[in-house]
């Protein structure tokens, strides 16, 4: 009996491998292929989950937009997944309400977007303390909104050694929270519902870089709030209820801090040495309620060459504002 060897050099299997692979099951007479690109699990195994995959990359994604409930997550997740190891996960936070510890079993992510459309009513209220455990070495950015979220394990962040952003907006957060992180370089709370932030809240990110606190009710700061973050380059707190502006309340230690915005909130009056440690940047006022600007305030910042932008102020224009007017140096930085 003759048999028949076929050998494939070893670099067209090399080429074949390399390859993405597709594949479909036994199709009935009205089905449609059911194609399947590896490393990517079986679409019928994750539906109505889909998974893809970028071959430049190397990075599969989830997309759980349409699934109907946390029973299906859960199913999903439980399913036959070859290769658990995802790059951005995709959320509807209209459809669920917990996330349980043991939901996505031993799946890990590297961004996670729960979201839904800005006409949804959302639904999430809980998120579990391991919910991503199994992501503490991958995961880089955790984004939320909006939720019903009112509390949130903050104490296990510290615990993700690559998380660099953190997003909860449009949640009923009444408190500021308490996170410690050495990697975190963004931290994201707009449109909750907190009104102080105490100090030394923020003590434990020393390499946080933007901090965006916008259209909160916020209307008390700690002093020396900020001086703890030596890298801060952006603080942004619009549409709040800031009124009165206190020493130290924005005393700063970086010297890459470029611009503080503060814009449509109440701010009245501003003592002298609330912005302190600003060098060559930018306070942004518009469109708040101040009406005299004191030399005393605001002359050590100009001769600091900060810029300073007024604009949507009832200023009076009288004898208090000569200190400004008569010298030129200042006129290109208010």
């Amino acid at each position: 009996m003759n048999i028949l060897l076929l050998v494939f050099p070893i670099p067209l299997l090399t080429v074949l491998f390399a390859q993405p692979i597709y594949g479909f099951e036994s199709l009935g007479a009205h089905d449609v292929p059911h194609f399947r690109t590896l490393p990517c699990p079986n679409p019928e195994d994750i539906a109505p989950c889909i998974c893809t995959y970028t071959a430049d990359k190397g990075v599969m994604d989830m997309d759980c937009m349409n699934i109907s409930d946390e029973e299906e997550l859960y199913q999903v997740f439980h399913s036959l997944i070859p290769i658990p190891t995802f790059g951005k996960l995709s959320l509807p936070s209209d459809r669920l309400t917990t996330l349980t510890d043991e939901v996505f079993r031993v799946a890990t992510f590297e961004d996670v977007i729960i979201n839904c459309s800005n006409d949804c009513e959302p639904t999430l209220t809980t998120v579990g303390p391991n919910t991503f455990i199994k992501s503490v070495s991958t995961l880089m950015s955790l984004t939320m909104y909006p939720t019903n979220i009112s509390e949130f394990p903050f104490d296990t962040i510290q615990e993700y050694v690559n998380i660099n952003a953190f997003i909860l907006n449009d949640s009923p957060l009444s408190i500021f929270p308490t996170i410690s992180s050495e990697t975190l370089l963004t931290l994201v709370l707009i449109n909750d519902t907190f009104r102080e932030i105490p100090a030394h809240i923020l003590d434990e990110l020393p390499n946080l870089k933007q901090l965006e606190l916008g259209w909160n009710s916020i209307d008390s700061l700690g002093k020396d709030v900020f001086a703890s973050l030596p890298d801060i380059r952006q603080i942004v707190m619009v549409n709040g209820g800031l009124r009165h502006l206190h020493s130290r309340q924005f005393a700063v230690t970086s010297p890459n801090l470029y611009v503080i915005v503060l814009e449509s909130n109440l701010i009245e009056t501003v003592d002298p040495d609330t912005f302190i440690g600003l060098q060559s940047s930018t306070i942004q006022l518009v469109g708040n309620k101040l009406t005299l600007l004191p030399e005393a305030t605001w002359k050590p910042l100009l001769d600091s060459g900060v810029i300073l932008q007024l604009a949507g102020n009832d200023l009076t224009c009288g004898c208090d504002v000569a200190w400004i007017v008569l010298e030129p140096t200042y006129h290109p930085l208010v």
